[in-house]
C-alpha cells in the first residue's frame, strides 16, 4: 500500500532537522581547515624549488593532521564525519520520499545505520568517465548503489541523491549530462581540478573536437571495502591532489589569485556535507512555489505565447528604464530628494550612501517649557521639510542634540564629515521642496522626455494587450487592432481603426482611458477595445460590440468605491469635487445625461498618445500643486521655517501630553459603546460586554440601525401615519447563538429614551480632566493653553501666507492673542 504524506511526514521532519543541524556542525568544523600562509605564497613565487616543495609538503601535512585530529573523544575527525555523512544520506532519502522526489522503495538501497552492512543483493560502485582509450577520470566521492541491476541510487556530493529505475538508465542519463554544458559541470565538479581544466580547454578550443559521450563512456567500478569510507577517502585524495595542482599550476603570477585557487582546493566548496544539497532543495522549493503561484493563464499558455510575452516584457523594461533615466527624479518629491542628496553626498564627501537609509533624530525643546520632544525623519524627508529657525546657529538643538544613524546604527569614523552642521548647510542650500515643482514641470515639458513617455505608453499597451489576449480578456482579433495602431506605421494607416480618448461630464478628459475603435467601410462600429490603465482588479483591457455596452460598464464603476476613486484620480485635483458629485448622483440613479460620455477623436495613434500622456502629466502636476501649494512656495524661507517649527512643536506637545497617565480618558466613541453594551446586557439579562451592541441590528419600516446608533442618536419618532416607528414595530437580528427573544420594540425604544450620552460624557470630562482636585490638573491646564496657542500661531501664519489676513492683522493676532498667557 503506497505511503501517504501523513505517513512520511514525521520521519521527514525529523530528518530535515538533523540535516540542518549537521550543516551547522560541518560549517563550524570546516571553518577550522588550514589556510595558505604567507610563507607558502612567498615560496611559490620564489626560485628555490626545494623551499617550494617543503612549503607544499607542510600544507599537505596540516591537512592530514586536520583529518586525523582525535578531538575530545579520541576518534579522528575523519572517523567522526563518515558515519554522520552516511546518516545524512539516509535522512536526505527520507526527505525526498516525503516530497515525492524519490520512491520509498529506494530506501532499501541504504542501510539504517553506519554499523549495518549492505544487503547481499546490493552492489556499490564508484563512478569513472572514459576520456580516451587509455585514460579514465574518477568522480571522487560519488557512489552508485544498485539492487540486482534494478533500482539504482546515485549519490553525488553537492547534488544529493537521485534515483533511477535501472543501472542502464543511470548510465544513459549521465552520458546525457556529460553532453549538456550546464549539467556537465555538475558531474565533473567531482573530478580532480587538473582534469576539469583540461576538459574545459578542449571544449573552448575551436580547433579541437570533443566527441559526444555515450553510456559506454560512463563506467562503474565495484567497491569491495566499506563504501562510505571509500567515497570519503577518495574526496580527501582529490583534496590533496587539487591543493598540489593549485600550488604548482604554471602561469599564475597574481598572488591573490593563487591564494584563492589554493583555498578553493582546501575547502572543496559544496562537496562535503548536506549544505549544497539543502540550498538546492530550498531553491527548488522556491521554484515550485513560484510555478504554483503563477496565474492559470500563464500555466496553460503555449510556449510560443510565453516567449512572445517575454519579448514584450523585455521591450517594456527597456523603455521603462530609459524613461526613469531621464525622468526618475521628477516622478515625486521623495525621488527628487533621493537623487539630489545622493549626488551631493558623493560630490562633497566621496561616499555612495542611500539618503533614505540615513535617519536624523533631533531632540528639541518646547517653547516656554523645559520639556523636550523628538523629531525623527529620514534624510530625504528632512531635506524636503527643511530646518527650524536658527538651526545653523551654534548651540541650537539641531547642532547639539541630533543623532545620525545609518540603517539604524550610529555612523562610524569614516563618516565623521557627515555631521549636523554639514547637513544643515546642504538642506538650506538645496531647498528641495521649493525647487521641485519647477524641476518637475520643466522635465515633463522637454520634447525628448515627452517622446520617451509616448514610447513607454506604446510598449505598455502592446505588452498588456498581449497579456490580456493570453488571459482571454480580449480576442486575438482585438489584440490585432491594438497592435496595428500602436506599432510604428510602415504604410498608410487603416482608416477603419482609430484611437480615441474618453471625456466624462462634458469637461473631464480621462487620463488613463483609451478606446481602440474598429469600424466597417460604412462607418458602423464593429468593436470597441477599452484600455483602463492601472485599474483596480488588474484587468486592463475590455472589449465591447457597441458604445452602449461600454457606457454601461463605465456607469457600473460608480457603484464601486475603488473604481470611483480611480476615476477621480484621472482628472486634475480642482476638477474632482464636481466629478465626484456627478458620479455620486449616477450611483444613486444610474441614468446618465446624453452627453455624459463622449469620445475624442485623433488623426493617428501618435497624436492620441501625445494627448494621453499630456493628460497624465497635467494630473501629476496638479497633485504636486496640492502637495506643495502656491502659497507655500510664495512664502520666504524664514516663514517656511517658522511654520515647520510650530507644526513640529504641536506634534511634540501633543505627544508629551498624551504620554502622561493622568491625561488619558476614554474616548466618546468608546464611552458610547460601553454604555450601549451595558444597556443591551440589561435587556438580554447577560453581563455587560457579553454582546456587542454594534452587531444588534434593529429594523423598522422607517429605518435600520444598530443598538449603539439608536442609543447615541435615538430613533425616528416623527408623526407618520403610513409607517410605524421602531417603538411599536421592529425586528431584531444579531450574532449567531445570541438569544434575542427578550427584546421587544417597546423595551428597546424605552431603554434609549432619556439617555443623554453627550451630557454624561461632558460630566465625565469635568470630573476627570477638568477637576482641579485631580492629580496633574496644573500640568493639563498649562499644556492645553500652550497647545492651543501653538495651533493658533500655525493657523494665523497659514492665513497670512494664503492671503486670508493682512500682515498688520497677523501682527495684531500674535501680540494680543497668540502670545498671551
Amino acid at each position: 500500500m503506497p505511503m501517504t504524506p501523513g505517513d512520511t511526514w514525521p520521519d521527514a521532519s525529523a530528518a530535515l532537522k538533523r540535516l540542518d543541524e549537521l550543516r551547522t556542525l560541518l560549517a563550524r568544523e570546516l571553518n577550522a581547515l588550514p589556510q595558505a600562509g604567507e610563507a607558502l605564497l612567498s615560496a611559490l613565487t620564489g626560485a628555490d624549488v626545494s623551499e617550494r616543495e617543503l612549503e607544499i609538503f607542510s600544507l599537505l601535512q596540516q591537512i592530514d593532521d586536520y583529518w586525523t585530529d582525535p578531538g575530545e573523544t579520541g576518534e579522528s575527525r575523519r572517523d567522526r564525519l563518515v558515519p554522520a555523512l552516511q546518516r545524512a544520506m539516509l535522512d536526505e532519502a527520507r526527505v525526498r520520499v516525503h516530497e515525492r522526489d524519490l520512491d520509498s522503495g529506494y530506501l532499501a538501497c541504504l542501510p539504517e545505520s553506519p554499523e549495518q552492512a549492505q544487503g547481499p543483493a546490493l552492489t556499490c560502485s564508484t563512478l569513472w568517465v572514459q576520456l580516451h582509450d587509455d585514460e579514465q577520470i574518477e568522480m571522487a566521492g560519488v557512489l552508485v548503489i544498485s539492487q540486482d541491476q534494478g533500482r539504482t541510487l546515485l549519490m553525488l556530493p553537492g547534488l544529493g541523491i537521485t534515483g533511477f529505475a535501472t543501472q542502464a538508465m543511470l548510465l544513459e542519463t549521465l552520458a546525457q549530462w556529460l553532453n549538456t554544458p550546464t549539467l556537465r559541470d555538475t558531474l565533473l565538479g567531482n573530478a580532480q581540478r587538473q582534469h576539469q581544466e583540461r576538459l574545459a580547454e578542449i571544449v573552448q578550443d575551436a580547433d579541437l573536437y570533443l566527441e559526444p559521450f555515450t553510456a559506454a563512456d560512463v563506467q562503474l567500478q565495484p567497491v569491495t571495502t566499506a563504501p562510505f569510507k571509500h567515497a570519503f577517502d577518495r574526496l580527501l585524495n582529490k583534496q590533496r591532489n587539487d591543493i598540489r595542482y593549485a600550488c604548482e599550476q604554471p602561469g599564475t603570477e597574481d598572488r591573490l589569485k593563487r591564494q584563492s585557487l589554493i583555498q578553493q582546493a582546501i575547502d572543496m566548496p559544496g562537496l562535503l556535507g548536506p549544505a549544497a544539497m539543502l540550498e538546492l532543495r530550498e531553491l527548488s522549493n522556491r521554484q515550485r512555489q513560484y510555478q504554483r503561484d503563477l496565474p492559470e493563464w500563464m500555466k496553460i499558455a503555449s510556449a510560443a505565447d510565453l516567449q512572445t510575452y517575454a519579448l514584450h516584457l523585455q521591450r517594456y523594461d527597456a523603455a521603462h528604464a530609459a524613461m526613469l533615466s531621464v525622468l526618475g527624479g521628477a516622478a515625486s518629491p521623495e525621488q527628487f530628494a533621493e537623487m539630489q542628496l545622493r549626488t551631493r553626498l558623493a560630490n562633497d564627501l566621496g561616499v555612495d550612501l542611500d539618503p533614505r537609509a540615513l535617519t536624523i533624530d533631533t531632540r528639541r525643546t518646547l517653547p516656554a517649557t523645559s520639556e523636550t520632544y523628538r523629531v525623527t525623519l529620514p534624510l530625504t524627508e528632512l531635506a524636503l521639510y527643511g530646518l527650524h529657525p536658527g538651526d545653523e546657529t551654534a548651540g541650537s538643538d539641531f547642532l547639539d542634540q541630533t543623532l545620525i544613524t545609518l540603517d539604524g546604527q550610529p555612523l562610524d569614523a569614516a563618516y565623521s564629515a557627515l555631521n549636523p552642521a554639514y547637513l544643515a548647510a546642504v538642506i538650506d542650500q538645496l531647498d528641495l521642496r521649493a525647487v521641485f515643482a519647477t524641476f518637475q514641470r520643466e522635465a515633463y515639458q522637454q520634447q525628448h522626455n515627452q517622446q520617451m513617455l509616448r514610447a513607454l505608453a506604446r510598449t505598455r499597451l502592446t505588452t498588456l494587450g498581449w497579456a490580456a489576449k493570453m488571459q482571454g480578456h480580449i480576442q486575438p482579433e482585438d489584440f490585432a487592432i491594438v497592435a496595428a495602431l500602436t506599432s510604428t506605421p510602415v504604410s498608410a494607416p487603416d482608416p477603419t481603426i482609430r484611437v480615441q480618448q474618453i471625456k466624462l461630464n462634458d469637461r473631464n478628459v480621462m487620463a488613463r482611458l483609451l478606446v481602440f475603435r474598429k469600424q466597417d467601410a460604412q462607418g458602423q462600429t464593429q468593436r470597441l477595445i477599452m484600455f483602463t490603465s492601472e485599474a483596480p482588479g488588474r484587468q486592463y483591457f475590455k472589449a465591447f460590440d457597441t458604445q452602449t455596452q461600454l457606457l454601461h460598464e463605465v456607469i457600473g464603476w460608480t457603484a464601486s468605491p475603488t473604481m470611483t476613486t480611480w476615476l477621480l484620480d484621472q482628472v486634475e485635483v480642482t476638477a474632482r469635487p464636481e466629478l465626484d458629485a456627478q458620479l455620486t448622483a449616477l450611483r444613486e440613479k444610474p441614468q446618465p445625461a446624453k452627453e455624459f460620455l463622449q469620445f475624442i477623436d485623433h488623426p493617428d495613434c501618435e497624436t492620441a498618445l501625445r494627448s494621453f500622456t499630456d493628460e497624465q502629466t497635467r494630473v501629476l502636476l496638479s497633485e504636486q500643486a496640492r502637495h506643495t501649494p502656491d502659497w507655500y512656495l510664495r512664502a520666504n524661507r524664514a516663514q517656511r521655517r517658522e511654520l515647520l517649527a510650530v507644526e513640529h512643536a504641536i506634534e511634540g506637545a501633543l505627544g508629551n501630553y498624551q504620554a502622561q497617565p493622568h491625561t488619558r480618558v476614554q474616548s466618546f466613541q468608546d464611552y458610547v459603546h460601553q454604555r450601549a453594551s451595558q444597556q443591551i446586557g440589561k435587556l438580554l439579562g447577560v453581563p455587560a460586554g457579553t454582546v456587542d451592541p454594534d452587531l444588534i441590528v434593529i429594523t423598522s419600516e422607517r429605518e435600520t440601525l444598530t443598538y449603539t446608533d439608536m442609543l447615541l442618536k435615538g430613533y425616528n419618532d416623527s408623526i407618520d401615519p403610513l409607517r410605524t416607528s421602531a417603538a411599536t414595530d421592529a425586528t431584531f437580528s444579531g450574532p449567531e447563538g445570541i438569544d434575542l427573544s427578550a427584546l421587544s420594540p417597546a423595551a428597546v425604544a424605552g431603554s434609549v429614551r432619556g439617555q443623554w450620552l453627550a451630557d454624561e460624557y461632558t460630566a465625565l470630562i469635568r470630573n476627570t480632566l477638568l477637576n482641579r482636585e485631580n492629580d496633574g490638573y496644573a500640568y493639563r491646564r498649562q499644556y492645553s493653553v500652550m497647545i492651543t496657542q501653538l495651533q493658533m500661531k500655525a493657523a494665523a501664519l497659514r492665513s497670512l501666507l494664503k492671503g486670508h489676513v493682512e500682515p498688520a492683522q497677523y501682527v495684531w493676532l500674535k501680540k494680543h492673542w497668540i502670545t498671551r498667557t
